[in-house]
């Protein structure tokens, strides 16, 4: 049996359109309370959290940059709790790719609310139904998706082998580091028919606690 870790920088990304009266509240409690969009999202202090604010867009992957990787664990037996052997590991810039999508969500004219929460650890774990000496790496495949917010975003949210979606075993072993918070008008771009998140009406950043 084969375990294929996905490690390093995990995003989950929200979205929804921003009514007025959210707006309206977001701006008076920043200026009541003193703090930043993203601060009032996490202290929920207009009633709701960051986490509420995901009608438009939710998704979760794991960063394709230098931090992330891929390890596959081999074990003599169908379990976890014998020592394994790890034998290969891979960037995950380096996975061929099965498939690409970019986020394309809200319209021109409209306040929309992103969030973009940061965790680092394990994102998933997957069992891979070969042995050591069938495992053949050009058979791994991943699919990938960006979002051309500033500055963009590429992840991958799922493992395949040979043509087929590896289901996730677990999902464990990460901390919380922090939320992005911004209020942005999507637009088309001039020059290739996809969304562009980068024309922001305010932008945040602050630490999460892990509990």
């Amino acid at each position: 049996m084969l375990i294929a870790e996905l490690r390093g920088s995990i995003v989950t990304i929200r979205a929804e359109a921003l009514t007025d009266n959210y707006f309206e509240e977001f701006q008076r409690s920043k200026k009541d309370l003193k703090k930043s969009l993203s601060q009032i999202l996490i202290d929920q202090d207009i009633g709701v959290g960051y986490e509420d604010f995901k009608d438009a867009y939710e998704y979760k992957g794991l960063q394709l940059n230098e931090k992330g990787e891929l390890i596959i664990t081999g074990f003599d037996n169908d379990g976890y709790y014998e020592e394994g052997y790890s034998f290969f590991r891979s960037k995950l810039h380096r996975l061929n790719v099965k498939e690409h999508s970019h986020a394309d969500f809200g319209w021109n004219g409209d306040n929309f609310l992103i969030t973009i929460e940061y965790e680092v650890g394990l994102f998933q774990q997957l069992k891979i139904p070969f042995s050591m000496n069938e495992f053949d790496s050009e058979r791994l495949e991943i699919t990938t998706s960006t979002i051309l917010t500033k500055p963009a975003i590429k992840s991958l949210s799922q493992l395949h082998y040979e043509g087929k979606t590896l289901k996730a075993e677990n999902s464990f072993g990460y901390e919380k580091k922090g939320l992005f918070a911004a209020i942005v008008v999507p637009k088309k771009s001039r020059f290739f028919d996809k969304t562009v998140y980068k024309d922001f009406f305010e932008t945040s950043y602050c630490e999460l606690k892990n509990i």
